[in-house]
């Protein structure tokens, strides 16, 4: 059974490259501007900035991998607290608030799917698909769950 996404209360628009995803308003933090980009930590796909060893920063690329460099458009960050407890700020190049926004949400079709396929609905914003999903969906792709 597909998990559903629900925007009544409004959705936030991510950009990562050409990665467009919808999450519910309710579920992301403050979104911020960085000053300066994250770099590696050692971890792969944790980036930190300098100074700031307490922050986790994710960079998602646009097939929902994690990346281990942080592309320079990517200078607005989310934050999003995991089910453990765990703050990460996570890096696009576009965040927008939707407030009023009631999408059509689809299934994606079956053809698309797989078991690890991290979305699986869709609505469509300004003629160009833009998957839906949960912050959930984003810690799952954290935690490797």
């Amino acid at each position: 059974m597909a998990q559903t996404t629900s925007t009544e209360h409004g959705a936030v628009l991510l950009r990562a490259d050409k990665l467009r995803l919808l999450v519910p308003q309710a579920e992301i933090g403050e979104i911020e501007h960085l000053d300066t980009l994250p770099t590696q930590s050692g971890l792969p796909g944790f980036l930190t900035v300098p100074g700031q060893d307490d922050v986790c920063y994710i960079v998602l690329a646009q097939d929902f991998t994690l990346l281990d460099t942080c592309p320079e458009d990517r200078f607005i960050t989310t934050k999003i607290v995991t089910a453990e407890g765990i703050t990460t700020q996570w890096c696009w190049s576009e965040a927008r608030t939707l407030p009023d926004f009631a999408p059509e949400i689809h299934e994606l079709p079956d053809v698309l799917l797989n078991a690890a396929s991290p979305v699986r609905q869709y609505t469509l914003m300004d003629g160009q698909p833009v998957f839906v999903c949960s912050a959930k969906t984003l810690q799952h792709l954290l935690l490797g769950a």
